[in-house]
């Protein structure tokens, strides 16, 4: 997919090495996720979260939607309880309500970095942009998963308001 040559390409411009997961971010049920993370390859790649020391995450909103993994979640008529929950956004994975405290419900069926192992990266920076982003974005923030964010102005001016 696209978010995959992304990665790639910023790997060949660092000189870092890839570790790609070719699976999808959510799955159906919680017995297709552990298969997944037993899968030589997804475990390889999963057992490095403890030695990354640099982050670059996408902050996805739920309420209102504008995330990726939203529409995957929703797509398994997951979302709307989430969102019923005071799901605000998400950042892997991990859901946030809007006060950043993690709400939980579907980590079983995702394979992501879980929100322990981001709370030890170094350095997280959190990509969002756009005003509709403005309550997942803040979220994030309080969250303590993300320790800065790339944004645009507007968003940037919203959120020190």
């Amino acid at each position: 997919g696209y978010s995959s040559q992304v990665i790639r390409k910023i790997g060949d411009a660092t000189g870092g090495h890839v570790w790609p997961i070719y699976a999808p971010f959510v799955v159906k049920n919680p017995k297709t996720a552990v298969e997944l993370r037993s899968d030589h390859r997804i475990k390889a790649a999963m057992d490095l979260y403890g030695k990354v020391t640099l982050g670059l995450v996408v902050i996805g909103s739920w309420n209102p939607p504008d995330s990726q993994f939203y529409d995957a979640v929703h797509a398994y008529g997951l979302a709307e309880g989430m969102v019923a929950k005071g799901v605000v956004g998400e950042v892997c994975a991990t859901l946030l309500d809007a006060q950043g405290r993690i709400v939980p419900g579907i980590e079983d069926r995702t394979l992501s970095v879980s929100a322990e192992q981001l709370r030890q990266i170094p350095d997280v920076i959190g990509v969002a942009g756009g005003p509709k982003k403005f309550n997942a974005v803040r979220a994030a923030l309080l969250s303590g998963l993300v320790t800065s964010i790339v944004t645009d102005a507007e968003l940037a001016r919203m959120l020190i308001v």
